[in-house]
């Protein structure tokens, strides 16, 4: 291939600025091993489950440990599932990185796998047989450092794939696991020619709204008596034209639901989520119409919300959801150590379950998967992936609720540049096929959905400062916030 204009990108990065145009360079990276041209697009999956088995404990399961290992004397063997989703090209090369914590003068032969284990059972005994040849091979390791192999001649596309670490030495290698946080096991894949950024996916004819959501109104209109028309100019940007974003145009959607905050409307907002109290001085619109979600170190930098979730026998704040559609809001935060704003869909029924502490209803195995705690996180940012981080994840059962093991699907884009320092449009077109996400009109990436995503789920946004790592310290600022100019949902009729 003819490499033109060629950049390179950080080496956590899961989008290429070859996928934003607009970017004039990359952040400069340390790692020689990924050179793409502005045709190239480099995608990084995280480990959708992990695990070593020991024939010295031939029956015991260690899928929760964060140490995985490949060791000849007693064996140890490792095994690493991904699920690669949201590729439209060919992948021209995927590398399997492990991060490094125990060197070894001959680390293990990579082989691909059968996928039909469970993190949570699998064991020596029941381990599951590899398929063909190595497809590399190690060599020295050293601790602290990544472990990189080209897995290229497995990996043809979107799928499942299970790779095993298989020991050649009595020198043991380790690795961090994906229960260890940091460093998890990742699958990084090259492909040509992306998609133009702003061709949405294709269009489907299953984006109704949800039984008893809301229904389409005027455009002009305000919803529900509580927010400002479209064509209003409350707020900086005001609120932008009605029109078709460039995700959805000419598919047939119309707006459902918006809210252009000359105020945070008890009858379609409550400002917590369900099992926290409300904060209405933490909680609150400007003159200018903005809603400000603060987290103050003098009061510990509590979490912050503002949600759709009401409750049926409360008239106060009565319940919004939505199922399908396309999702999109304004939005600033403070770009800084522990700082953490997200844009999200979590589960209505899961939410407002009247069997609890029971499920809602029977849960797999066996059960109905729309029993389960679906998510769909459109926007997150961790400030320990870096300031430039865009996290996009897919849970198909939100902290392993009832018993069943919680799946995710997610993607991390590096983009570049401070993505807190300036407003950006953040969106999420979610159909019966795929989700995808998208800042200013630009797509990112998609995944395929769970069989227990398509489920009515309400609308959140919030600063949680005290969840997921790292958390503030003395470099934080004393305030910390999410902002949102303006919110609006569309639907198909």
């Amino acid at each position: 291939m003819t490499r033109v204009g060629v950049r390179r990108c950080p080496v956590t990065s899961l989008l290429t600025c070859a996928v934003l145009a607009s970017m004039a360079a990359c952040v400069p990276s340390a790692d020689d091993s990924l050179v793409t041209d502005s045709t190239d697009l480099s995608a990084l999956f995280s480990a959708a489950a992990d695990a070593r088995v020991e024939r010295g404990r031939p029956s015991t399961n260690f899928g929760a440990s964060t140490s995985l290992v490949a060791d000849s004397s007693p064996v140890k063997e490792t095994y690493v599932r991904f699920v690669v989703t949201g590729l439209s090209t060919t992948v021209t090369r995927a590398r399997l990185r492990l991060y490094v914590t125990n060197a070894t003068t001959n680390g293990p032969a990579i082989y691909r796998a059968d996928n039909a284990w469970d993190e949570a059972t699998i064991t020596y005994d029941n381990r599951p047989a590899t398929s063909g040849s190595a497809l590399a091979n190690a060599g020295a390791l050293s601790s602290g450092a990544w472990m990189d192999l080209d897995v290229t001649a497995a990996v043809g596309g979107n799928g499942t794939y299970t790779f095993k670490l298989v020991p050649e030495s009595a020198n043991a290698a380790s690795f961090r696991s994906k229960e260890a946080g940091t460093n998890a096991p990742e699958l990084r894949i090259t492909t040509l020619d992306p998609p133009a950024p702003d061709a949405g996916p294709a269009p489907v004819d299953s984006g109704s709204a949800a039984d008893g959501g809301s229904a389409p109104i005027d455009s002009g209109a305000a919803v529900d008596g509580g927010s400002v028309p479209i064509d209003s100019g409350s707020a900086p940007s005001g609120c932008p034209p009605v029109g078709d974003p460039s995700p959805i145009a000419g598919m047939g959607y119309g707006v459902v639901f918006q809210d252009c905050f000359t105020s945070i409307d008890p009858t379609r907002w409550r400002r917590a989520m369900y099992w926290e109290d409300e904060a209405p001085d933490d909680v609150y619109t400007d003159a200018a119409g903005i809603v400000h979600m603060v987290t103050r170190r003098s009061d510990g930098y509590p979490n912050r919300s503002l949600s759709t979730l009401g409750y049926p026998w409360d008239p106060v704040h009565p319940d919004q959801h939505f199922l399908f559609g396309y999702f999109e809001a304004r939005m600033k935060y403070t770009s800084a150590r522990g700082s953490k704003p997200a844009f999200w869909l979590m589960s209505h029924q899961d939410a407002l379950n009247p069997n609890w502490p029971d499920p809602p209803c029977a849960v797999p195995p066996g059960g109905d998967p729309h029993c389960l705690a679906a998510e769909i996180d459109f926007f997150e940012h961790f400030p320990i992936n870096g300031i430039d981080s865009y996290e996009f994840t897919l849970h198909r059962n939100t902290n392993g609720r009832w018993g069943v093991p919680d799946e995710a699907r997610q993607q991390i884009f590096h983009l570049g540049y401070d993505l807190g320092a300036d407003w950006h449009v953040y969106g999420g077109l979610w159909t019966s096929t795929q989700v995808c996400v998208y800042v200013d009109g630009t797509r990112l990436g998609c995944h395929t959905p769970f069989d227990s995503t398509d489920q009515a789920m309400f609308l959140t946004f919030y600063t949680w400062p005290s969840s997921y790592g790292p958390a503030p310290d003395s470099s934080s600022p004393d305030n910390m916030e999410t902002q949102v100019d303006w919110v609006r949902v569309w639907q198909r009729p």
